[in-house]
């Protein structure tokens, strides 16, 4: 059986929980998201373990040390950019932030702090700012030439908000400088 374990708080980004994508064409789609994890939080003891069971699951899946072109999971801040124009991806501006991807073929469960569960729909809901638990089960994977760990996506616990990393404004701040005068049906001749 797979060790399970329970990551520290991290901010969510790529959140893809609610339905699952494909992270290429002809790939199946699976649930994921990346965890994001700052200098804090890199020196808890659970952000530890986790590092340590990654590496001994690769340890264990390859004793004389991992192959060429190995697939880590874990990323420094510096590896998580854009294929399009190399710029970081938003939450990873600072150089000692670490990301972690982990999915899943089957949908997380998903709770708040009050361990009422989350949905699609709930406002503000599930989103890439916010913060975060989880729980992941680390495996070694063997494919042809494709190798590495990679972290299964168990449960999640919302622990806070935080600030959208999507880049996109809300609708009051993009319009707070405009003055909205009243406007009668007069003004359009429908008295």
């Amino acid at each position: 059986m797979a060790t399970v374990l329970r990551t520290p708080k991290f901010r969510v980004s790529f959140p893809c929980v609610f339905e699952p994508k494909a992270q290429a064409e002809g790939q199946t789609p699976k649930y994921s998201l990346v965890m994001i994890f700052d200098k804090e939080a890199q020196q808890t003891a659970e952000y530890k373990a986790l590092v340590a069971e990654i590496s001994a699951v690769a340890k264990e899946k390859w004793p004389k040390g991992v192959p060429k072109n190995f697939k880590n999971p874990i990323k420094k801040a510096e590896e998580m950019v854009s294929a399009k124009d190399g710029s970081r991806y938003s939450g990873f501006e600072d150089d000692d932030t670490i990301g972690i991807r982990c999915q899943s073929a089957y949908p997380p469960g998903i709770v708040g702090r009050d361990k009422k569960p989350i949905g699609k729909d709930d406002k503000p809901g599930f989103y890439s700012g916010c913060f975060a638990m989880a729980t992941v089960s680390p495996s070694a994977f063997d494919q042809s030439t494709n190798k590495g760990v990679t972290l299964y996506l168990n449960n999640i616990i919302k622990i806070s908000e935080g600030d959208s990393l999507s880049g996109r404004r809300e609708a009051a701040a993009e319009f707070a400088d405009i003055e909205v005068e009243e406007i009668s049906d007069a003004d359009f001749g429908l008295d």
